[in-house]
């Protein structure tokens, strides 16, 4: 089930160096010119630092701006709110297009709108900020199965649990994919794996005990 995101820390929060050194790289470089005594360098770094540092604020504002439009996007998703939804995540990748959580909400809401094409183009920007996040690759998985692309689902849900064995949601897919394949021994055996990483799942335990039965 594709579920809104969780927002957490952005990718933008890291440092940028952007185009050139960021601040802190200016600020050593300031007090670098002044110890040798050469305040003509220093007071051009200066005035480069206090604008680098200008734009790291302005950045930083947006990029927390950015986090609070798509946590505000996501419960109006929850709502089935989708044009709301949808322009909050656009407000959100104007204040920061590193944002992959809003790409990958848009991707969502596209997906259950059966928007298939545009689900695909906004996920593919989520993951190519973060290939290993394991919920964009998740949506990249329903869209595939969605798209009639079994293998290709399967090989992104495996790859979820590669990342992160306690993906319970992943190994629920992997066994449906393998039931529908008639690959009852290999359902059952994921379904374990579902299971013993989300024991209080009750779609696990329902889905194992009735792949037990039919085998």
């Amino acid at each position: 089930m594709l579920e809104p995101l969780e927002q957490g820390r952005s990718e933008a929060d890291g440092p940028s160096i952007r185009g050139g050194p960021d601040s802190e790289t200016l600020f050593m470089l300031q007090r670098a010119y002044e110890c040798v005594g050469n305040k003509q360098r220093a007071a051009e770094v200066a005035s480069k630092f206090e604008g680098s540092s200008k734009n790291d604020r302005t950045t930083k504002e947006n990029s927390t701006q950015a986090i609070h439009l798509v946590r505000q996007a996501n419960d109006l998703a929850m709502k089935n709110q989708f044009p709301q939804a949808i322009d909050l995540l656009q407000q959100a990748l104007q204040k920061d297009p590193t944002n992959g959580d809003a790409y990958a909400q848009l991707a969502k809401i596209y997906f259950s709108e059966n928007k298939l094409a545009d689900a695909e183009e906004a996920v593919k920007k989520a993951l190519a900020l973060n290939p290993y996040k394991p919920d964009y690759l998740y949506v990249q998985g329903k869209i595939l199965e969605k798209e009639n692309q079994p293998d290709a689902a399967l090989a992104m849900f495996q790859r979820i649990t590669e990342i992160n064995p306690e993906e319970a949601d992943a190994y629920y897919e992997i066994a449906a994919i393998e039931q529908a394949k008639g690959e009852k021994k290999e359902a059952v055996r994921v379904l374990q794996q579902c299971v013993e990483a989300a024991p209080s799942d009750s779609d696990c335990r329902s889905a194992l005990t009735a792949a037990r039965s039919a085998n």
